[in-house]
């Protein structure tokens, strides 16, 4: 139990600081001296699931929302009811904007994850000879299919890095990807690793999906339906 909420904590601690981030390019001389350095990805973002990704997002959504919505009350009070009701609407517009944020950090990170370690695996099956690493080298081709995932190597391994470069990556790395069995010299275990590897991003593809499924409809939708409604009320309660 407490490792969920470790978990789920770090998950909307990562939501919260890509956020910040990233209005640090949009305001960069408020904050151009507390940019904010983050890692290409974060193991709690990747390895969570749809609850985890949601009931964090969603936290971070209705926290901005409370937060607005208390301001504009404090601000405005019931003095004028049209524009306190269409500062809700444009709240909660702004809030599903948040959530959409969130559900694209995690989007994001999964597909940088599963971008570097598929071109691990393939690169690995190309320095190797035999049917069953054409079979993973085919299994990796076909994840590349995908628009969001790309050719992503560490800085060090070069253009074409040698067998004995990227056995000593996934043994020092191995860990990312949850695979605890020993990562040798012996071809078997380097095909076991892959093969388990490949299934392991397969999955990861499909969440990834899901989550940029929920990001797309969350950022879409809902919130210029809030915010549509918020501008008119804001209209006529102005007329």
């Amino acid at each position: 139990m407490r490792w969920g909420y470790l978990k789920r904590w770090a998950l909307t601690k990562r939501m919260m600081r890509s956020i910040l981030a990233g209005l640090s390019y949009a305001f960069p001389v408020v904050l151009m001296r507390n940019k904010l350095p983050l890692p290409d990805y974060e193991l709690s973002v990747v390895t969570s699931d749809e609850n985890e990704v949601l009931s964090s997002a969603s936290i971070i959504g209705g926290i901005v929302v409370a937060t607005l919505v208390v301001t504009i009350f404090l601000f405005q009070g019931l003095s004028r009811i049209g524009l306190l009701v269409a500062g809700i609407f444009l709240a909660f517009g702004i809030g599903q904007q948040i959530i959409s944020a969130c559900l694209n950090v995690v989007a994001t990170d999964v597909r940088t994850f599963i971008s570097k370690w598929n071109t691990v695996v393939y690169s690995w099956s190309r320095t190797k000879s035999g049917r069953e690493w054409r079979f993973i080298e085919d299994h990796a081709v076909r994840i590349y299919i995908s628009p969001f995932i790309i050719h992503i190597l560490p800085d060090y391994f070069g253009l074409k890095p040698s067998s004995e470069v990227i056995e000593e990556f996934v043994r020092k790395n191995k860990h990312e990807v949850d695979y605890d069995k020993k990562v040798g010299k012996e071809e078997p275990s380097h095909l076991s690793f892959s093969e388990y590897a490949i299934h392991y991003l397969n999955d990861r593809l499909e969440f990834h999906d899901r989550v940029y499924e929920m990001k797309e409809k969350t950022g879409v939708i809902d919130p210029i339906l809030f915010i549509a409604i918020g501008t008119i009320v804001w209209l006529i309660s102005s007329i």
